[in-house]
């Protein structure tokens, strides 16, 4: 079925629009996936091709992508995927966990690392959010499913950290660095 007809109704195209923004949004979950390994999306006639789509719907999708940062694209070159927004938004780096550690190196005390990156986390997180809802992509009741024992998480974590003395945090975060990294390595 192609991206302009419903089940059970006559043709009724979606405004393209909406449709650039429904093949954004199946793009990014491919991106977001690991579909395109080498990091190239394929040309705009092929995309159109394997989504059912036009080219001009694909090329406003595409400009939709590059507005969010998560591709870039270059005539003559392609359209490339920006590894940082993608593992930035898979892993959260760039938040705490990229930002504790590195705070940590630079010599700040092992408690406040955190509280910055948490506080970087806030406003990262909020930019993000205003752009999902604005495209009407948040699911809220996951969000509260997923966020409360989060939430209920980081008050306890924070309790805890406060009565532990600064070399166990340190051990502790080097521990909890060094945890995932086999998996990692042989899941890859």
């Amino acid at each position: 079925m192609r991206d302009d007809q419903s089940p059970g109704r006559e043709r009724q195209p979606l405004p393209r629009a909406e449709r650039a923004r429904r093949i954004a949004d199946t793009l990014r979950q491919r991106i977001t996936s690991g579909l395109y390994e080498d990091g190239m999306l394929p040309d705009e006639r092929a995309l159109g091709h394997v989504l059912g789509t036009t080219r001009n719907t694909v090329r406003e999708a595409l400009g939709l992508l590059r507005d969010e940062g998560l591709i870039t694209r270059r005539r003559g070159i392609g359209t490339r995927i920006v590894t940082v927004a993608v593992a930035a938004g898979l892993f959260g780096l760039g938040g705490p966990m990229l930002s504790v550690p590195l705070l940590v190196v630079c010599g700040l005390p092992v408690l406040s690392a955190p509280a910055a990156a948490q506080a970087q986390s806030v406003v990262i997180a909020s930019v993000g959010t205003i752009g999902y809802v604005q495209h009407g992509s948040v699911d809220w009741t996951l969000a509260a499913v997923v966020g409360v024992p989060e939430l209920v998480g980081v008050i306890v974590g924070w309790r805890i950290a406060r009565s532990v003395p600064d070399r166990r945090l340190k051990y502790a975060l080097v521990g909890m660095l060094l945890a995932p990294a086999p998996y990692l390595a042989f899941h890859s």
